[in-house]
């Protein structure tokens, strides 16, 4: 898995595109959440750092103009209650807003307000973002403007 980018850190996975490095859980200390093993030493405290950040999806903060997301799951039943196989089930582009950035600055410096807000359900771009992956779950980050459109309910 390392020579793959994908460092597995238990129970969490992060991916490190292009950086190859062992990531290994530590209970040395309370500040030193994981001991990393790398020939550079610079990738090694790149790696250290990032595993210690994203730890929890909760500890993620958007900034500026930046929405955090997680797509939601097509039904893989229907309402007759016969289970589609995973080929017949379509990847949706509805997600549902876990966290919000501040929004960005208007040139006199004034905020200007998000267009969604956290707990909302959103109509995302079928492509696009970035991708963040913590454990088995799949998040992703976008900008505001991104954001197709609001689904009420």
């Amino acid at each position: 898995m390392v020579g793959l980018g994908i460092l597995e850190i238990s129970p969490v996975q992060i991916f490190f595109p292009r950086l190859r490095g062992l990531v290994l859980p530590s209970s040395h200390s309370q500040h030193a959440s994981f001991v990393v093993s790398h020939p550079k030493p610079e990738i090694a405290e790149i790696l250290r750092i990032c595993a210690s950040i994203l730890r929890n999806i909760k500890s993620l903060t958007p900034l500026l103009d930046r929405v955090l997301v997680q797509r939601i799951k097509p039904e893989a039943k229907t309402a007759s209650g016969i289970f589609l196989p995973e080929a017949a089930v379509k990847e949706q582009n509805e997600a549902q807003v876990l966290a919000v950035g501040p929004g960005l600055f208007d040139k006199d410096g004034k905020r200007l307000p998000m267009g969604v807000a956290a707990g909302d359900k959103v109509l995302i771009p079928q492509f696009g973002g970035n991708a963040i992956k913590v454990g088995e779950e799949e998040y992703t980050l976008f900008r505001d403007h991104d954001i197709l459109a609001k689904i009420k309910e």
